[in-house]
């Protein structure tokens, strides 16, 4: 009898084994929290007032939105689109991953424009910041593993995270490097059969007419050379989403093929949100939170944006009666609240199977931009 229960126990580890262990999760779901542009600056005399940027109280919403991840149920792993600090001063790259680690799920990083020195250098001079190595340093296990800029990890068996660094230094505006490409063609390749999530600060699409004419320097929101990283995604379907920040607008996503191209929204700057997404054999669902605050801090950076001349594109948002309504519904818009992108019918399920060239079915309570 003993002996049968060994045979029987290598059996079915031989089948789990066999099927990848993709089987355990046919009917299954997994969900992640989404951390954008939280400009990490410590209080005190190095910090700036508040602006449209709420630095002094940074630290705060930042910890403020942990708590509430650590307090949802189910949150497999936590990403971060960049940005995480000021300028990547010392002081604050250290504060803002003590926080970080205050997560009870693992968490992975991206890095923006504000997180390599120098940030721009047709600025003023500032007190440098680390280097962007030195950030890659600080982030092993975070998704970095040794020296390269560009990373994957899965998170749960067969669900693939690639992270690109699409940061330019000397400005604010982004493009993937030739060697990020051919990381990103290689890693795809190589790991055809996984349900991919692609992670960067830049986005990948416009979602206003001043990033596509330029308007206020709007183009550098959308990475340079996004149509070169898109026709490599586009040769992979089983790539689910792309995930950026950088815009500081609250959740929003265009399709591309079989593609979702996410934009999520910043922890301090108004309206101050996260996002909350899970992925299951049917469908993207995802749903975006306020970030738990003070009323006097709410009223604060919702008064700072609206008088913030820069975000206000004339052609689009000017700051008249008008303008700043047509401002307030592109920032608050409900239906960028919460949404769904279903899959095909075919597609029966994405986690235990590889996706279909038709991936996309329609989508609901979305709001798309221009």
């Amino acid at each position: 009898m003993k002996i049968l229960r060994i045979k029987m126990t290598v059996c079915l580890l031989g089948l789990f084994i066999l099927f990848g262990g993709s089987t355990a999760f046919a009917a299954s779901s997994f969900k992640f929290a989404v951390i954008a542009d939280p400009h990490m600056s410590v209080a005190g005399q190095k910090s700036p007032e508040n602006g449209s940027k709420m630095f002094k109280d940074s630290v705060q919403l930042l910890q403020s939105t942990i708590k509430e991840i650590n307090q949802t149920e189910g949150i497999d792993f936590v990403v971060a689109l960049g940005d995480l600090t000021k300028d990547a001063e010392p002081w604050n790259v250290d504060r803002f991953k003590e926080v970080m680690d205050d997560l009870t799920a693992p968490y992975y990083v991206v890095l923006g424009n504000h997180d390599i020195s120098p940030v721009d250098t047709n600025k003023a001079a500032r007190s440098p910041g680390v280097t962007r190595a030195t950030m890659i340093w600080t982030f092993q296990g975070h998704g970095y593993n040794g020296p390269k800029t560009h990373w994957s990890v899965d998170p749960l068996p067969n669900i693939h995270l690639i992270g690109l660094d699409s940061t330019r230094t000397g400005d604010w505006d982004g493009r993937i490097t030739q060697e990020g490409l051919s990381f990103l063609e290689r890693d795809l390749a190589s790991n055809p059969n996984k349900p991919t999530i692609v992670l960067l600060h830049h986005q990948l699409t416009a979602y206003c007419d001043s990033a596509v004419n330029g308007e206020n320097d709007f183009d550098k929101f959308v990475t340079r050379n996004a149509g070169d990283v898109l026709k490599v995604l586009r040769k992979h379907p089983q790539v689910v989403m792309t995930m950026s920040g950088h815009r500081h607008i609250s959740t929003r996503y265009k399709k591309d093929n079989h593609i979702a191209l996410f934009t999520c929204p910043s922890t301090m700057t108004w309206p101050m949100r996260y996002c909350i997404f899970e992925v299951d054999g049917k469908k993207i669902s995802y749903n975006t939170y306020d970030v738990p605050c003070s009323s006097s801090v709410l009223s604060e950076a919702k008064e700072n944006m609206m008088n913030a001349k820069w975000w206000h594109p004339k052609g689009e948002h000017p700051m008249t009666q008008e303008g700043n309504n047509k401002f307030k519904k592109f920032m608050l818009s409900s239906g960028t609240m919460s949404g769904e992108v279903r899959f095909a019918p075919e597609t029966k399920n994405i986690i235990a199977d590889r996706m279909g060239t038709e991936f996309y079915g329609q989508s609901t309570s979305v709001a798309l931009i221009k």
